[in-house]
């Protein structure tokens, strides 16, 4: 570990200087240290007289002994004894709280074994399930073996379709020029059936005037007829008018001869 520089470094006077190490950081064995001054070249320019670390009974701390630092030392002891005593304070609340956590604990290890009951019946409808997915399981692979050959006789059956489709796709393609060819007909007659149709027209309109020409002549038969039966009933009056004068004349003829 490097000190840092002091701030004013071309004051004269003497600096101090501090370094503060970890606990875990110094040695632990009865050796002899020194601090050494070290440049920026790297050149020792002075040394420390030798000290040793070693640990106190009671407190567990390691104690440079060094005369120069014993009086600073008695202080921190002095401090560590205050902390020490809060220490022992707190660890009297420790203790309480150590008790409470204890009942907790105790709690908590009444909770483990009733969940570790639970547990246990877990297991063993795991285990029952786990027996019942092996069973499922052999079943399934036993079907799978069985859809495996099904698969490769629809495979066959797949090869034997698709010669099918493609013989079935050339008589399609038959069909679909016989198609062509009856949809041209069916063009063709289309026309034809059109002008049929308009020939058709005018043969109805022909057949229409005919028929109102007919109705006309049947209108001016049965006229005709009246007048016939007018004239024959005249006729019919006249002859036996005719008759009648004649045997008057016939008497008169006789009725004159007989005179």
């Amino acid at each position: 570990m490097w000190v840092t520089l002091p701030i004013d470094l071309n004051n004269k006077s003497a600096k101090q200087q501090e370094v503060q190490f970890k606990a875990y950081y110094l040695p632990k064995d009865d050796e002899y240290y020194q601090f050494c001054y070290v440049d920026e070249d790297g050149v020792v320019r002075g040394a420390s007289i030798p000290f040793q670390f070693r640990p106190e009974n009671e407190e567990d701390i390691l104690v440079v002994t060094t005369q120069g630092e014993v009086e600073e030392i008695e202080q921190h002891n002095k401090e560590l004894c205050k902390e020490n005593q809060e220490l022992k304070d707190s660890c009297v609340s420790l203790q309480k709280q150590n008790s409470d956590m204890q009942a907790e604990l105790q709690k908590k290890q009444e909770e483990l074994e009733t969940l570790q009951s639970i547990n246990k019946k877990l297991e063993l409808k795991v285990k029952e399930q786990k027996d019942y997915w092996e069973t499922e399981l052999l079943q399934l692979k036993e079907q799978n073996q069985k859809m495996s050959s099904e698969n490769e006789k629809m495979g066959i059956r797949v090869d034997q379709l698709q010669a099918q489709l493609s013989t079935q796709e050339k008589e399609m393609e038959k069909l679909v020029q016989a198609d062509q060819d009856k949809t041209e007909q069916l063009e063709q007659l289309k026309k034809e059936n059109d002008h049929l149709f308009l020939s058709l027209t005018e043969q109805r309109k022909d057949q229409k005037k005919l028929e109102q020409t007919v109705e006309q002549m049947k209108q001016n038969e049965t006229t005709a007829m009246k007048k016939q039966q007018e004239l024959m009933d005249e006729n019919f009056d006249l002859s036996k008018r005719l008759s009648e004068n004649k045997i008057i004349c016939n008497a008169l003829q006789r009725e004159k001869e007989r005179l």
